[in-house]
This record gives C-alpha cells, sequence and structure tokens, in this order.
C-alpha cells in the first residue's frame, strides 16, 4: 500500500510533499514540515553555533517546531532564547502569543506592549492586549454553576481528538501506535491517525473499520442521523504531487460502510476537513482552506437529489480574519472553534443560533471549557439536560501539556439551593475600543473571461483602497491577505468604498449604534468581508429572479431587489454604462417576441432611472427570440429550457 503521509488535522491541515528527499540539516527538515525531526537536528546544531545571531536563528525554528508539535511550554522556552539572542521582531511576537497560549496574561501583554513599542501603534497589537485583558475575566466563576471536567479514560499518551455521536458509541481521530501503517509521521513523530470507536464508559477503543481505515490518515468523522451515511476526512495524493485533505463520503449497506467516494464538489489543490451534519442532514458544514491561503474558513453545502451543491461560505459573523475549524451541531445551534474572535488563547470553542435564516455572533463558552490551549470538537449529549445538569458533553483539547490532544467529558450543574437573580443590564463603558476587519476578496472563475462561469473559489485581493467617510475620507489599502483593521468609534455610521484597478467599486455600510457591547468586553471587532467583482466587458450577466406576467412588461414586486442591485452597482461605479436587455423563448412569432422583449428592457430601464441614475447610462435593447441559450427545436424543449431562453441581462459596454 502506499505509505500514508498525514496533514495534522489539528494544526493546519496543510499540504506537504509525498517525494522522498534527503535531509541533513533542521532548516531542511522544517522546511519539508517534519517537525520531530527538525527538532532533532536544531537542538544539536544550536549547541553546536557560535555567534548569537546564529543561535537566535535557530532557538526560533525550534519553538515554531515545539510549536507545531504542540508542546507550548518548550515553545516558549525556545522563543525566550531567541529573543535574548537578538530581539527580533518575529520572536518577540512568538513569545507573546506563547505567553498567551500558556495563560500567562501580564506576561503576554508586557511582550504585547514591548512590541508595539517598537512598531508604533498597530490595531492588531492593541487588539490582542485588549482580549489578553479581557480573558483574564473568562475565568472568573458564575456563582449559580459549577463544572466537572474529566479526561476519557480511553485516552492515549498520543492525540486523541475530533470527538463525534455514533449512536451509543463515540467515534475519534487517534495517532496510537496501533493505527494502520508501520511508518511514522515526520510532522509528529507519531503513527498516522485513523478513525476509533468507544463506548462512554471508557472501554479499550477498536478501530472504527478496517476498510475504511488506510495507510493514508482517516480524521474526524459525521453521520447521518439513521447512521447509514458518513462523512470523513482523508489526506493523500492523487500522484507524486502535494497531498490535500479530501471529504469521503460512505453507505452502511447491510451492516458493511461501502467504498469511500470523495463528494462532487470537493476540488484539487484545496483542503477540506472536519464535516459535520446540520438541518436534518440536509446542510454539511465543514472548514476550507482556499487555494494560496494558511487560513480555514466554514462552508457549507446544501443536499441536491444526486449530490452537493457547490459550497459557499458562512457569514461573516462566523469566518474571521484567523482560522474557524471543527464545527460540530445540535439543534439549531451550531459550535466552532476559532483563533481570532476574542478568547484565552489558542482555538476557543464558541457557539452561534440559526434564529429565521440568520446566525447569531459568536458566542465564547469561556472557562473551564476553554483554555489557553487549542479547544476544540465540542458535543452535547443528546440528553444534556437531566436534574440539576444544565449541560453536559465532550470536548478536545491539548491543555495537559505533558500530553497531545485528549477529550473530556464536562457537565455543567446547577448548585443546589440558589436564587438565581437577572442582573440589570448595563450601559457598555465608553472605553471600548471598536476595531473593523475589513477583507477584501474577489471570486475565481473557472473561465476569468466569463462572468457566468462556475466560481471555484475566493481569493484575496492585496492593495485594494478603502475610503472610509468618518474617517475624513482617508485612504487605506489591504495588506497581501486583503485584510485591514482600523479603530473606529463604538458609536457611529460609516460608509466604506471600496476599490481597485479592472475591478467593480463597492460600498458597505457599518453602523455600530446597533451593537450589543457586553459590559466586560474591552473591545469588539467588527468582521467584514467585500466581494469585488473583476470588470468584464461586453460579456452578459443573467439577473436572477427577473419574471414577467404572461403577455406583460410591468415589473414585479418579486424583480426589484435584483434590479436595485444592479442600481447600486451603477451608483458605486459613475463611470461605466451598461446595455439591459431582455430576451424570449422561441414560442410566438418573431415580431411580437421582439416587441414584447423590447418592452420588458425598457421597464426595467424605467425602474432603474427612477433610483436616481442617469438614462443615458443604460441603453434598453429587446433581443426577442434571436439570442437562445440552447439549442434544443422549439416544439422539443422543456418548461426549463423555454425558462433558461427567457431571461433580463446586462453587460457593461465601452
Amino acid at each position: 500500500m502506499i505509505q500514508k503521509s498525514f496533514l495534522y488535522l489539528f494544526i493546519l491541515l496543510f499540504f506537504s510533499c509525498t517525494y522522498t528527499q534527503k535531509i541533513n540539516t533542521g532548516q531542511g527538515a522544517y522546511d519539508l514540515k517534519q517537525y520531530a525531526i527538525a527538532i532533532d537536528y536544531l537542538t544539536e546544531e544550536y549547541g553546536e553555533a557560535k555567534q548569537s545571531e546564529q543561535k537566535a536563528s535557530i532557538a526560533f525554528l525550534l519553538g515554531k517546531s515545539y510549536q507545531y508539535t504542540n508542546n507550548d511550554q518548550q515553545a516558549l522556552n525556545w522563543f525566550n532564547k531567541s529573543v535574548g539572542h537578538e530581539n527580533s521582531t518575529d520572536a518577540l511576537r512568538e513569545l507573546a502569543f506563547a505567553y498567551k497560549k500558556l495563560e500567562n496574561y501580564p506576561a503576554a501583554i508586557s511582550n504585547f506592549e514591548k512590541l508595539q513599542n517598537r512598531l508604533g501603534k498597530n490595531a492588531q497589537i492593541t487588539r490582542e492586549i485588549n482580549i489578553c485583558r479581557q480573558a483574564i475575566g473568562f475565568f472568573e466563576k458564575d456563582d449559580r454553576y459549577e463544572y466537572t471536567t474529566t479526561a476519557l479514560g480511553f485516552n492515549s499518551a498520543y492525540n486523541d481528538y475530533g470527538l463525534t455521536r455514533y449512536g451509543e458509541f463515540l467515534v475519534f481521530t487517534s495517532d496510537r501506535n496501533e493505527s494502520e501503517g508501520d511508518a511514522l509521521y515526520n510532522w509528529t513523530g507519531n503513527s498516522f491517525s485513523d478513525l476509533y470507536l468507544a463506548a462512554p464508559d471508557g472501554a479499550q477503543p477498536q478501530p472504527f473499520d478496517a476498510d475504511l481505515n488506510t495507510d493514508f490518515n482517516e480524521g474526524t468523522a459525521c453521520f447521518s442521523q439513521d447512521l447509514d451515511e458518513m462523512i470523513f476526512t482523508r489526506c493523500y495524493a492523487e500522484t507524486d504531487g502535494d497531498e490535500y485533505c479530501k471529504l469521503m463520503r460512505s453507505f452502511k449497506e447491510d451492516g458493511i460502510w461501502s467504498e469511500p467516494k470523495v463528494l462532487n464538489f470537493v476540488r484539487d489543490g484545496i483542503n477540506y476537513g472536519h464535516p459535520c451534519f446540520i438541518e436534518n442532514d440536509d446542510v454539511l458544514v465543514f472548514a476550507l482552506q482556499k487555494k494560496g491561503s494558511k487560513g480555514f474558513d466554514l462552508y457549507y453545502s446544501e443536499r441536491t437529489r444526486k449530490n452537493w451543491s457547490q459550497p459557499a461560505p458562512l457569514p461573516d459573523q462566523i469566518n474571521s480574519q484567523g482560522n474557524e475549524k471543527f464545527p460540530t451541531s445540535h439543534g439549531d445551534t451550531l459550535f466552532f472553534s476559532s483563533d481570532y474572535w476574542p478568547g484565552i488563547g489558542g482555538f476557543d470553542i464558541f457557539m452561534t443560533v440559526l434564529d429565521n435564516g440568520e446566525w447569531s455572533n459568536p458566542v465564547n463558552l469561556k472557562s473551564p471549557i476553554n483554555s489557553g490551549a487549542d479547544d476544540f470538537s465540542f458535543i452535547l449529549k443528546n440528553d444534556s439536560r437531566q436534574a440539576q445538569t444544565e449541560m453536559s458533553g465532550y470536548f478536545s483539547s491539548n491543555r495537559n501539556i505533558s500530553k497531545g490532544d485528549d477529550i473530556f467529558y464536562f457537565e455543567k450543574r446547577i448548585k443546589e439551593n440558589i436564587e438565581i437573580i437577572e442582573e440589570p443590564k448595563e450601559e457598555p463603558k465608553d472605553s471600548i475600543q471598536v476595531f473593523l476587519a475589513v477583507k477584501v476578496v474577489a471570486m475565481e472563475l473557472e473561465d476569468p473571461t466569463n462572468p457566468q462561469s462556475e466560481v471555484i473559489d475566493k481569493i484575496p485581493l492585496n492593495d485594494a483602497t478603502i475610503v472610509i467617510d468618518r474617517l475624513n475620507n482617508q485612504k487605506f489599502q489591504t495588506d497581501n491577505k486583503g485584510i485591514l483593521i482600523q479603530e473606529i468609534a463604538p458609536d457611529g455610521r460609516y460608509r466604506l468604498k471600496v476599490s481597485k484597478e479592472n475591478y467593480l467599486s463597492k460600498t458597505k455600510d457599518i453602523n455600530t449604534n446597533s451593537i450589543d457591547y457586553n459590559q466586560k468586553d474591552k473591545s469588539y471587532t467588527i468582521n467584514v468581508e467585500v466581494v469585488l467583482d473583476r470588470l468584464i466587458k461586453n460579456e452578459e450577466i443573467v439577473l436572477k429572479n427577473i419574471y414577467y406576467d404572461f403577455d406583460r412588461w410591468e415589473i414585479r414586486e418579486d424583480a426589484q431587489p435584483s434590479l436595485n442591485e444592479l442600481a447600486k452597482i451603477l451608483k458605486d461605479n459613475p463611470e461605466i454604462k451598461i446595455q439591459l436587455a431582455s430576451h424570449t423563448d422561441c414560442q410566438g412569432n418573431d415580431a411580437y417576441n421582439l416587441n414584447l422583449s423590447q418592452k420588458r428592457a425598457q421597464s426595467a430601464t424605467d425602474f432603474i432611472v427612477q433610483t436616481g441614475i442617469a438614462s443615458s447610462r443604460i441603453q434598453a435593447l429587446g433581443y426577442g427570440e434571436t439570442a437562445l441559450i440552447n439549442q434544443c427545436k422549439c416544439r422539443d424543449c422543456s418548461e426549463e429550457d423555454h425558462q433558461e431562453n427567457r431571461r433580463t441581462t446586462f453587460k457593461i459596454i465601452d
């Protein structure tokens, strides 16, 4: 069998190479993400190094290697040594985050302040200082409840994580010695991961299924409610190139799991992981690492009649400028982990609730569920509320610094004889700092010259210009990740104008008055994503949901949102002109169809002009049936074919 090569699901799900290359230096092993080997080389090289600058560089690589292998205390020790030798900006930044992850917030704040003194005022560093101050409050106990957290008996000396329910049993991921294959993974020095089945009582786990666990890496599964369908992660390379993690699908037939197949929407060159069913198994939520990015966002796909729809990202109040991973669900509540939203350190677990089609702002679960370490894969027991138990379930964490990841059971119990008194809501402090984090992206199209072609990815736009009206119309530029972070007032309305050469400009309104700030918050981040469309001239774009009554041309109410959206494009881009066209199907005679389509195009144009757009910027044109987009013979066309031809379009013209 092909030797396993694993993308450590917990740390990064990041690709590595399958080809063999001779390694004889710590830097070489580090560059190939073979961190366990790198530590051995680098430790020896550090002892042999003579110059302080050389020792600083080696110590920094050792700190990063220990960081990637989840040894946070050793990472901090080596970052400290690196700073002592050279005091570089990178080492100082990593040292501050290492102290934060180990819950030494005063030391973290001190080092972030040193970093700010060196770099000058920096919104991102100020935000981290405020988060560290706020994190201390996350450890305050609520007198109404008491928690118990217990490491499960089947945890090993290796990494055990990614728990999910499987009927009365539990399925989790582990890289313990019993895993398939004889090779060790050079990232961690452990075996490669497999799926394991365990009983909640802590009995010795067993491999989940011999046909699903392979010499590749398997992990983080989810199951349908009837337990007959599973989706899980497997990381491998199709050929001798780079490896990527894919979502696999298997069905149970007569008690036997079928040969897993890659989900239909999975594309090469993109990492997928951590699947989770919601909405009665009709929606799949998962983590996705966009091409060319080191970060993960949460995406969703909807079940279709035969397969799954193309993925779309969850909204901005969930996806941040950092990483979001390990989604799980319980009813209408989604749990996930983020290393960006204000928390205690590392990855924290957050919850958001779906209400009337909208996701609420994420709420941090605080201590003791969250810690300074990485906390993730949170699931509730189905019978969570019993007697004095408010909530119970499981989560994964690497808070036990002497080991790797472990799985914990928790209970949140209501204290007996405690009178619950609702505290009056206080107004937020005037001193709260509000940061606007804007990420500017563009849709990568399968055919870059065709605006109607399939979207295959979102890519960040660096050097995009952002003008903020209430900041004296000052111009800002996005960084190489397409991100701008700027401090704004906690009570005001802002309008952003985002632009970049060869893209259509877009405005975005922000209202901080409507935010329900928490009294204890020291800072609050508004996360905004702006998608710019590439400026493509003389190519037709179909306006969705533009329908007319039979033999009529008046604009119906359900067509108005699309036309209002087109009007906004024209307002945001006063230099462009468009042709607005209407098409009919092939039914009816040519003259009738041409006349009807011209009236419909003119009605749409008149509607947009009424919003304040000059009529000279719009050319109304009816095509009748002269530009059909499918090749069926008219008498043989289905209603779907006719509907495809009955369309209203626009294109940007010179």
